[in-house]
């Protein structure tokens, strides 16, 4: 395979921060060792420079004086004209004790970055020392910086070029050994059969005696495509599994919606025979011991038809088999049916318990609703504050409320002062097959569908069932519908 590196280009972005990093990297370190390089040969080159002072005292300074003493200008001139050229000499200044003053250069010797100055003096024959004048001299480091940075620049730029040199040779070698291997690993990858295909992943190169990263990726990824291969092969099996499960579940739901069907005609209308026949034999003119047996059958097959009826319900809303019917109905109706249902309620079990219907004013003449469905869920909510109320007062009451999303709607509130619901079954009294433990729920029993029924039949209609209830004190069950209203 024919060595390829992109350089430039989308598919080279590897080599290109390899290279970047690489030559960051050496620029960094030759930048250091450049300047530590130049800091050496500056402070080398600045020792040199001061000898130059030395130069001067050694081999100027007493010919210097010989010719102040002598007032040899001539010769003054031509030993200043000397020291000045010196390659580092910027600024000379000469004052003689005599009041005489030569000087070179600038004559600014004291701004000089190197300055030193010279004391002329004379010893007499007498062992006295006469001065006979300063000699300033200035020098600079100007040639030692530019010849620096020259040589500073110069290494810099080489190392930079050798190191970019090295990074495009190392890009080439990790191109040959490892990116190239990289690019034939995405292409397999890539491919939409990979995992169909029986055939393990290789690299095109020569085995080696000890495997390195590369071979263990290339392992990784047979294994991985080894255990992905298996795992669709599962989740096929599963999936199929599935699918001969949901076909047969689904016989099973016709044939329980078959099922229903039948229950509900045929168990429902010999129980309704049952109920018409106790009913004549309670009227007809039998002995009383034979009517209050008639009677009692009567009362245990009403309660059985019930519990079938609650039962058929539950079934027909899980198969979601259970259709609304709304329609517009005047509130006056459903109050009326309201006050039979509550009196009927009190006069069966025989209570002295107190009842009251009320209607707020903002509640409009007419609403949409399922009336059926709105009596079913009242029936159970009155029966049960009936059923748990032993003496005291049943209310319900009808108003309008609306939420925080400014919607409106109809509350139908049942209040009871009856035993009371404790907070640990108010949270799951509305589940099926749910009853709350006390000594009333023992004594009048009860399937535990009635209220799990209500909920469902409200949320069905868009609405809720809400519960408010202190134990002793008595509960609070509120239906509430969103309000659709007409001609109002």
């Amino acid at each position: 395979m024919p060595v390829r590196v992109a350089l430039f280009g989308r598919t080279g972005r590897l080599g290109q921060r390899l290279v970047f990093f690489m030559v960051l990297s050496s620029a960094a370190l030759s930048t250091v060792a450049s300047g530590v390089q130049l800091y050496l040969s500056y402070a080398r080159d600045r020792e040199q420079v001061s000898r130059d002072f030395e130069v001067i005292e050694t081999s100027f300074r007493e010919p210097l004086e010989t010719a102040l003493w002598t007032f040899n200008f001539r010769q003054i001139e031509s030993i200043l004209d000397g020291i000045a050229a010196g390659q580092n000499v910027v600024d000379i200044e000469l004052k003689a004790s005599s009041g005489h003053a030569w000087s070179r250069g600038t004559g600014d010797v004291l701004t000089d970055p190197i300055a030193r100055r010279f004391e002329l003096i004379r010893e007499t024959a007498a062992g006295e020392v006469e001065v006979l004048g300063t000699l300033d001299v200035g020098l600079t480091l100007a040639y030692v910086n530019d010849r620096l940075w020259t040589q500073f620049l110069t290494l810099f730029v080489s190392n930079l070029a050798k190191t970019f040199l090295a990074s495009i040779a190392m890009l080439l070698i990790f191109d040959l050994l490892v990116t190239r291997h990289l690019r034939q690993i995405t292409r397999a990858l890539g491919k939409r059969d990979w995992t169909e295909t029986t055939e393990a992943l290789r690299l095109d190169r020569p085995a080696l005696d000890v495997a390195d990263d590369l071979d263990r990726i290339v392992q990784a990824i047979n294994g991985a495509k080894q255990r992905i291969s298996q795992s669709l092969t599962e989740l096929e099996r599963e999936v199929s599994e599935r699918r001969q499960a949901e076909t047969v579940a689904v016989r099973a739901s016709e044939v329980r919606r078959a099922f229903l069907s039948t229950m509900s005609h045929e168990v429902r209308t010999p129980l309704n025979a049952i109920l018409g026949l106790l009913e004549l034999i309670e009227h007809a003119d039998i002995p009383d011991r034979q009517k209050r047996q008639a009677k009692a059958a009567q009362v245990s097959a009403n309660a059985l038809l019930k519990q079938l009826s609650n039962v058929l319900e539950v079934a027909q809303l899980e198969a979601k088999a259970l259709e609304l019917r709304i329609e517009l109905t005047p509130i006056a109706t459903l109050v009326h049916e309201c006050e039979g249902l509550i009196e009927g309620a009190i006069a069966h079990s025989g209570k002295p318990i107190e009842n009251s219907v009320s209607v707020a004013q903002d509640v409009p003449s007419e609403v949409r609703i399922d009336k059926s469905r709105v009596v079913q869920i009242l029936v159970n909510l009155i029966d049960n504050a009936v059923r748990f109320t032993e003496v005291g007062r049943i209310s319900l009451q009808m108003d309008v409320i609306s939420d925080l999303q400014k919607t409106v709607a109809l509350r139908i509130r049942v209040t009871d002062t009856g035993v009371g619901i404790s907070i640990e079954d108010q949270s799951h009294i509305f589940e099926r097959f749910s009853q709350v433990e006390n000594v009333m729920t023992r004594r009048h029993g009860g399937s535990g569908l009635g209220l799990s029924i209500c909920k469902e039949l409200a949320a069905l209609m868009g609405g809720r069932v809400e519960l408010e209830s202190t134990p002793g004190q008595g509960s609070s069950f509120a239906l509430i519908l969103p309000l659709e209203t007409e001609g109002v």
